[in-house]
């Protein structure tokens, strides 16, 4: 009954089955286990944690404890012993991929990249990661190997990801390279990557292989952390170039005397699990009324209601461009290539103006695995992936702080 009423989403009346299954048969380890998981989706997480706890003293080798355990521990940012729970679930299940690629990006927060990166190496096997996955016949994967004839390079995960892994590329040495994007950045890396073949990606949608493979190696973009230790050693290389003509165009936005800002503040995609990551437009609100800056919206998606939400003072300070900025790259890049600094979460936006080399400043949440180990909670950095980027780290706890220090800096 309790599965069925946690199912349903009535996760307080599934808690009393539970207890209910436990007053009759109190070492019930699975009755345990399913009320962790609805105390943890209720935001319970020391409760979950002890119903986790109390599964494994009944049932020590219940692999989903431990990793759920883990997964609790990750959100209370207890990394350490998150990890724990992570390798112990995989000491009993060792292909267990939620656990491998969790523990990866804990040990990519906590700064262990040698750990982390080796575990990253198997992000294919696991969920949504995985569906990213080519197929080669011929083509070898590209571990660093030195003096290569030819190599393909092929984009996995997001828009974001992707511009901010080729920041790397500048070390893949070879006479002979394809660059396989999506097709929103064919042009822009056409025209950043002039000595190589750019194109759309092309593969089979069923069998995932490429129609041709004349080349001698393959490497999806992500490989570029565990090949050369990214956070370890960090060594960007801003790459892209923006369309000329367009870039002269958008020189109206600049306002003579005054420091010309591009801002974002969250994603697209706003989620409950994702909102933490992010902040709201008013935050902002003093940069806005500050006259010795000049506020460029280069915020993507629909944004009506963040724009409602200002006082009409105020949102007359917001210069919006007229532009679809989640489609129409170029004019987004000749737009932040006007801006003196570009500020915002971490997103496709950021990642491409500071691809584009521009001065960005990125506010990014400690659960942010690709920064987060460079930087700690409430300090600034450089940012590992961006030539010009710093990071600021925040939770819950400081982020108001962290905004407000980041408007300091800016009109100080």
């Amino acid at each position: 009954m309790g599965i069925a009423l946690q199912d349903q989403g009535k996760l307080e009346e599934a808690i009393e089955a539970y207890k209910n299954a436990l007053s009759i048969k109190p070492e019930y380890a699975l009755a345990y286990y399913n009320m962790g998981n609805a105390l943890h989706k209720q935001g319970k997480l020391d409760k979950a944690i002890e119903a986790y706890k109390n599964a494994l003293s009944i049932q020590p080798n219940n692999a989903d404890a431990y990793y759920n355990m883990g997964v609790s521990l990750k959100d209370q940012s207890k990394l350490e012993e998150a990890i724990e729970c992570y390798e112990k679930a995989l000491k009993i299940n060792p292909n267990f991929e939620s656990a491998v690629w969790n523990c990866a990006l804990c040990r990519l927060m906590i700064g262990d990249f040698d750990k982390g990166w080796e575990l990253w190496k198997r992000r294919f096997f696991h969920g949504e990661v995985g569906k990213g996955k080519r197929n080669f016949k011929t083509a070898k994967l590209w571990n660093g190997e030195k003096n290569i004839k030819s190599i393909m390079l092929w984009r996995e995960q997001g828009l974001g990801d992707e511009m901010f892994f080729a920041n790397y590329f500048h070390l893949i040495k070879s006479n002979n390279r394809v660059i396989e994007v999506i097709p929103r950045l064919e042009s822009i890396f056409k025209r950043s990557f002039p000595n190589d073949t750019v194109r759309a990606q092309q593969f089979d949608v069923e069998s995932l292989y490429s129609p041709n493979e004349n080349y001698q190696y393959h490497m999806p973009f992500g490989e570029v952390g565990p090949i050369f230790n990214i956070g370890k050693k960090v060594d960007p290389k801003a790459y892209l170039i923006p369309d000329p003509k367009l870039t002269t165009e958008w020189s109206k936005i600049r306002e003579n005397k005054k420091l010309t800002i591009g801002l974002s503040w969250r994603s697209g995609l706003m989620t409950k699990g994702r909102s933490q990551h992010y902040s709201s437009l008013g935050q902002w609100t003093r940069l806005l009324q500050s006259e010795k800056v000049r506020v460029i919206c280069t915020q993507y998606s629909d944004i009506d209601e963040d724009i409602n939400s200002l006082e009409p003072k105020v949102r007359k300070q917001l210069y919006i461009p007229d532009v679809d900025m989640k489609n129409d790259i170029e004019a987004l890049a000749a737009i932040l290539s006007n801006c003196d600094l570009v500020v915002g979460p971490s997103s496709a936006t950021t990642m491409l103006a500071g691809s584009l080399g521009r001065h960005t400043i990125i506010f990014a949440h400690r659960h942010n695995y690709f920064v987060s180990g460079n930087v700690k909670l409430g300090e600034r950095g450089r940012h590992p992936w961006l030539e010009n980027g710093e990071v600021h780290i925040f939770d819950q706890s400081n982020q108001e702080l962290v905004i407000n220090n980041i408007i300091d800096e800016i009109i100080s």
